[in-house]
């Protein structure tokens, strides 16, 4: 008690006060910015930690000054200059410096030795303070020096012993005034001062009042460095806190944004083990809850994946062993996974430090479009047969191995009839009603396909044991699956088909630029198109000379260009008499062809194959504008008829180029007639009636040629509207001697009387022949008797003939006749 007596009658009590403050105030800063400097890293952590020992230094080293300038208030001190900067910096370096470090250290025995240390770097720079008082000499004892350290270092240690926060920092910042202040005073109260002179001014000595100015300096730089810095945390902390909310958002966007996106997420570190994930990546690999989760190894995490889907242990070290590959890779990969469930997965790695990311996507939807296209690219919408692309590959596959094969090509017949009468619906649910009986008549080892329209056809793959004709009874089988006898179609549904057939041994020794899939396609084509012209709903067996007859029939076109090109046509004319007047009425234009080699061309070999190819619009064309050249020469009484082929009258713009031929040669419409087979006006009636309209509103005439030789029906007398009706040669030339054909001809005569419809026998030769018709009232007659076709030079002198009248002495009949010959 006399102790602490003494000491407070020794000092001034205000300094005490103030010492206590600064020193306060140094303590707080110190532990409230050592918790800041703690969360610091790089330059601002260096750049807290120098702030905090600056601080620190200078305040240990004003609590020092301010409570030895109230010491002894009866005493007038000075200072030496040097120790007293020297125990300024010492303060800095040796009390500062490890209350800083002490201050950021995580672990409390650090903090607490570094606290210690500290606790000396005050009593060294108190002892320095000490000594540099002048005009005295102050005697430590070894016990009170010892005593002054412990409390420093004890104190200074306990005020890191915890983590200074909440109600903790407080108390370290009160251990931290306990020691210096224990320290400062113990020492203190246990000095020794001899005085040995009065303190006295000079160059090297500080006085008190001016020591008091630098310790007032020194408090007040602490508080504006307190102030300042205080000021830049909180700026600091307002910042940090925006970016730890804008950080926090961000996290926030991306956990959202990788736990919604439609791809699964796996990232793997570069000890192989799952950094993060996605719910997605869980939903897609079928896992449970924890069977993939932060930390989990790769090998665990794959092992889980396996179990779930059933994978050998073979398949897993696989899988296991392509990540590893995968990840020390430099470039992404990605592969796709198709798992029990049917789902396929794509999988894309993409290494990343060491590691990986794992991207999963599901793909089902994508592969089962793709499969649906690649079946539509192959397969018939309709029948859902296998189209011509599919059937080209198997075709082409099958005739490169070698396999011995017979290839049926089906055309049904019919059809178009279907569609033309019942529409395209009905012609549809015949093809899907055929597809599926071909199927049923097919064998398992036979490829069925569709073609285009109506045309099908079948590969038939003989194997070893199979019966050499086991082809033909494919076929005929096919042909009854298509028309079966038991009469189950319904009515007007009724379709029948024919079969060409080729086999491999057909193609042998065949020279052809054709590859053999090609040569043989070819071959069963003209197999069908014999087939056809042979009375359909039967089979035929490619022969040889098909091929042949299709090379002439592609010389024939060849030849037939270049005679449309080079004018090698021309046109012969027929005379068509008045039977009742007995003079030329009109003459019929007959297409002539003179081929510079093989001569003469009957157009009954080159119409049709005109007609197949197309050809036959030129021909038409050709034969049309000449007659009406022609005819525009002769008598305006006289007029000209030409045959006209389907071909031609289904073409829209016919009526316009028969216009245009008439407008061109100025001939008057009336003296010009087309004539039309009653079989091709039957098989596009519609199209037709149509055209026929539009040529019957120009005032073209129409007749009907080789009456009696096609269908022979009087509806198409009524539903056309003719001017003409040709009877067919065949019935006037047997009408002298069958009855039938006879009365044929009278009913056929009396009907046109009837209907206002002229007619006209074909084929008259006799004299016998041409009183027949002239006795049953026929309107007309044409035939060798009366005239030979003519060529167009000799036409004018034919008509100066034509007034002579059958009877008499001079029968100018006969002299016509023998004229109109062409040799």
């Amino acid at each position: 008690m006399s102790f602490i007596v003494a000491l407070a009658a020794s000092h001034s009590v205000g300094f005490v006060l103030l010492a206590a403050c600064v020193c306060t105030l140094m303590a707080i800063l110190v532990v409230t910015f050592g918790e800041h400097a703690r969360g610091m890293r790089g330059r601002r952590r260096i750049g807290w930690l120098a702030a905090i020992a600056v601080i620190a230094g200078f305040g240990v080293w004003t609590t020092h000054f301010v409570a030895i300038i109230g010491y002894r208030p009866d005493i007038v001190w000075s200072f030496d200059l040097r120790l007293t900067l020297a125990s300024a910096l010492l303060s800095i370096l040796l009390a500062g410096g490890p209350l800083a470090l002490a201050a950021i250290m995580r672990r409390r025995a650090a903090s607490m030795a570094c606290g210690a240390t500290a606790g000396l770097g005050i009593g060294a720079m108190h002892f320095t303070g000490m000594a540099a008082l002048e005009g005295c000499v102050a005697s430590h004892s070894a016990p009170t020096i010892a005593l002054s350290l412990s409390f420093g270092m004890v104190f200074a240690a306990l005020a890191f012993a915890m983590r200074p926060v909440g109600l903790r920092l407080p108390v370290a910042a009160g251990m931290l005034v306990l020691a210096v202040c224990f320290l400062h005073f113990t020492a203190v109260a246990g000095v020794d001062l001899q005085f040995l002179r009065s303190a006295r001014d000079g160059g090297d000595s500080l006085p008190s009042h001016v020591m008091a100015v630098a310790v007032a300096a020194v408090a007040m730089m602490i508080i504006v460095v307190a102030l300042l810095t205080a000021v830049h945390q909180s700026r600091l902390d307002a910042s940090d806190a925006r970016q730890a909310r804008a950080l926090a958002e961000q996290a926030d966007l991306l956990s959202n944004a990788l736990h919604n996106m439609s791809n699964g997420l796996v990232m793997l570190g570069a000890d192989e083990r799952v950094v993060l994930h996605n719910q997605r990546a869980v939903e897609l690999l079928n896992l449970a809850p924890g069977e993939i989760a932060p930390g989990l190894h790769l090998t665990v995490f794959l092992g889980n994946v396996a179990a779930r889907h059933g994978w050998s242990a073979d398949k897993t070290m696989r899988a296991i062993a392509n990540h590893r590959r995968w990840m020390a890779q430099t470039g992404s990969i990605r592969v796709e996974e198709t798992f029990e469930s049917g789902s396929v997965v794509s999988v894309s790695c993409r290494p990343l430090n060491g590691g990986a990311i794992l991207t999963f996507d599901d793909v089902t939807r994508e592969h089962q479009t793709q499969s649906r296209m690649a079946h539509m690219a192959h397969h018939d919408e309709l029948t859902g047969l296998p189209n011509r692309r599919a059937f080209r590959g198997r075709l082409e596959a099958a005739v490169a191995a070698g396999r011995d094969i017979a290839l049926l090509v089906i055309d049904l017949d019919r059809f178009k009839e279907i569609n033309d009468t019942l529409g395209h619906a009905a012609g549809d649910k015949v093809l899907v009603r055929t597809a599926d009986r071909l199927r049923a008549a097919c064998g398992p080892g036979d490829f069925l396909a569709r073609l285009g329209g109506d045309e099908l056809a079948v590969i038939h793959e003989r194997e070893g044991n199979s019966r050499a004709n086991a082809a033909a009874e494919l076929a005929a089988r096919l042909i009854h699956a298509v028309a079966p006898s038991d009469g189950t179609d319904e009515a007007g549904l009724h379709v029948g088909c024919s079969v060409g057939m080729a086999e491999t041994a057909d193609m042998a020794g065949v020279s052809t630029e054709m590859n053999g899939a090609e040569l043989i396609m070819r071959q069963a084509d003209l197999a069908l198109y014999r087939a056809k012209e042979s009375g359909r709903g039967r089979v035929q067996r490619f022969e040889q000379s098909m091929m042949e007859a299709a090379a002439r029939r592609r010389r024939l076109e060849t030849d037939m260009a270049r005679a449309l090109a080079e004018n090698e046509l021309s046109l012969a004319f027929q005379p068509l008499f008045d039977i009742e007047a007995m003079r030329v009425a009109s003459f019929e234009a007959l297409v002539r062809w003179k081929h510079p080699e093989r001569g003469w061309i009957s157009p009954a070999e080159f119409i049709p194959e005109a007609e197949r190819t197309g050809q036959i619009l030129a021909i038409g064309e050709f034969v049309l504008r000449e007659a009406c050249r022609r005819a525009a020469d002769w008598p305006t009484e006289i007029g000209v008829a030409i045959n006209v082929s389907p071909v031609q009258i289904r073409t829209p713009g016919f009526p316009l180029l028969v216009a245009s031929a008439l407008s061109a040669n100025r001939l008057m419409p009336s003296r010009l007639e087309i004539e039309l087979t009653e079989t091709a006006m039957v098989e596009d009636g519609t199209m037709i009636a149509t055209s026929l309209s539009a040529l019957r509103a120009l005032g073209v005439g129409v007749s009907m040629d080789d009456f009696g030789t096609g269908y022979s029906s009087l509806a198409h007398l009524r539903n056309f509207e003719l001017d003409r009706i040709k009877i067919d040669r065949s019935f006037v030339d047997a009408a002298p001697s069958d009855p039938g054909c006879l009365a044929v001809l009278r009913a056929v005569t009396q009907l046109g009387r009837e209907l206002g419809v002229k007619t006209l026998g074909e084929g008259v030769e006799t004299p016998e022949q041409l009183a027949i018709l002239r006795d049953l009232g026929c309107d007309g007659a044409q035939g060798f008797l009366l005239g030979r076709p003519l060529p167009a030079e000799e036409v004018a002198d034919f008509i100066a003939l034509s007034g002579w009248t059958v009877g008499g002495s001079k029968q100018p009949g006969a002299h016509v006749a023998k004229r109109g010959r062409i040799a």
